[in-house]
């Protein structure tokens, strides 16, 4: 699947994530249940080879520093053999959690990023293009009031 715009060589969120890897409303209370709620969304999808390498790869990362950023936003992600191309999830926790979040808030909405180790190009573009898309404030509250995941997917396809 190719999730690249070859005019801006930016990742097309429309593509990287799917209706069946979104939830409005995840359940999970700590950082921990949060990240496997993300992966039982895409192995629910068929997206991973191996759901404990993703889990380990994940969990790493988050060893190494915190995926939490700023203005609720934390974007949980990892490098594996666990999949066999990008694949994306999407969370909301409306509520918020502790997330070690750069600027200490609790973080909101959650995206989950996993790349295959042999390719780092659509990944580091994929982060950017979520960092761009949410560094509006507008756009976060649609994300956060969205009703439906197709909703969702249809705010990422009104950006170009």
């Amino acid at each position: 699947m190719n999730t690249t715009n070859a005019m801006t060589n930016e990742v097309q969120l429309h593509e990287l994530i799917r209706p069946d890897t979104i939830s409005l409303v995840l359940k999970g209370k700590t950082k921990q249940e949060i990240i496997d709620e993300l992966i039982d969304l895409m192995d629910g999808a068929g997206l991973l080879l191996d759901r404990f390498a993703v889990r380990e790869a994940v969990i790493e990362r988050e060893r190494i520093v915190s995926t939490g950023l700023e203005n609720g936003l934390a974007v949980p992600h990892g490098k594996t053999t666990g999949v066999d191309h990008l694949v994306g999830a999407l969370g909301i926790k409306p509520d918020g959690i502790p997330f070690d979040a750069a600027d200490g808030h609790p973080s909101k909405i959650f995206f989950m990023l996993i790349s295959p180790m042999s390719v780092s190009g659509p990944h580091v573009r994929a982060l950017g293009s979520i960092a761009r898309f949410l560094r509006d404030e507008k756009r976060r509250e649609q994300i956060l009031s969205a009703t439906s995941a197709e909703k969702i997917i249809q705010l990422f396809r009104e950006v170009r």
